[in-house]
């Protein structure tokens, strides 16, 4: 199985709107894996990682917004662990173009920080969405 079809699976938390922007992450990291495996340049993992931040972003404001709308009880520590991703985004970014650059870390990190995310803050916020679900 593909890093892909293993992000798809673990990803699917029961609300449509974070798994479909799961899944976008899932074909993100799948890119990346692409550069890392040397199918692209690192002109190319630019393009990807300034296309993660952006989405990133996108993800994270709806997240929030569906937090803030819920009165989510843990809002202000899941988007804490949103700003530091997109901190470690930035930096990535930043040092792409330098000997330190390490594609492989940056691979691992991306993929264990979405899939322990995923499997830790979003399904705690899964699971309260779905009990405010079922109490309307």
């Amino acid at each position: 199985m593909d890093v892909t079809d293993f992000l798809e699976k673990a990803c699917s938390l029961g609300v449509p709107m974070m798994d479909a922007q799961h899944r976008e992450y899932a074909r993100l990291i799948n890119d990346i894996k692409q550069v890392e495996d040397g199918n692209y340049t690192h002109l190319t993992l630019m393009d990807i990682i300034e296309e993660l931040m952006s989405f990133s972003q996108f993800h994270f404001k709806s997240e929030e917004n569906l937090m803030v709308e819920n009165e989510y009880p843990n809002y202000r520590e899941h988007k804490i662990l949103h700003q530091d991703l997109m901190v470690k985004l930035h930096e990535s970014l930043r040092d792409i173009g330098r000997p330190e650059f390490d594609i492989h870390e940056f691979y691992q990190f991306v993929s264990d920080w979405v899939l322990k995310h995923t499997l830790g803050a979003d399904t705690e916020l899964s699971k309260f969405m779905k009990g405010r679900r079922s109490k309307v």
